[in-house]
């Protein structure tokens, strides 16, 4: 998708919603519109701003029951985070937008019964970089301090992080 395509489909948009499939983590090289359309979204000032709050990810049900096993889906969110610190920026925070995110970038090496558990230190530097973009992003929009901080508030919420 070259960009104007991907300017093209924004402004159609209210809301963008990444569905994965197995058979693009089988060929990564086919997830590279989700990292081009981000990139821009990050780069787009306007962009960036009308789409706070109103990104999605979820994957197909052909990624298996356990999404935390799927070495394709787990790489694919852990570049994601590394390549856009601002995805808590973007992620809707209503759905599983977020969970996602921290589950297959935080997961430890370790199930505890049949359950994932996370990476405490892994979790923590991944909350303060994206919160950092977060705030970076808020900034690069224009967004009042007090929106970013409510922002974070949210994330704060939803981890079961506030007081």
């Amino acid at each position: 998708m070259d960009e104007e395509k991907i300017r093209s489909y924004l402004e159609r948009q209210d809301f963008i919603g990444f569905q994965v499939h197995q058979a693009e983590l089988d060929h990564p090289e086919q997830l590279q519109r989700y990292f081009r359309l981000l990139d821009y979204v990050g780069s787009q000032t306007a962009l960036a701003r009308k789409f706070c709050g109103r990104w999605g990810l979820s994957f197909g049900e052909d990624c298996g029951p356990a999404l935390w096993e799927n070495q394709g889906a787990v790489e694919f969110v852990r570049k994601l985070g590394e390549a856009f610190p601002f995805l808590f920026f973007l992620a809707e925070k209503e759905g599983e937008t977020l969970k996602l995110l921290v589950m297959l970038s935080c997961k430890s090496d370790r199930l505890e019964g049949d359950n994932l558990s996370l990476d405490p230190e892994k979790f923590n530097g991944y909350l303060k970089k994206q919160l950092k973009g977060l705030l970076q992003l808020s900034e690069k929009t224009g967004l009042s301090p007090e929106n970013a901080q409510g922002m974070i508030q949210n994330i704060y919420e939803y981890f079961g992080l506030s007081d």
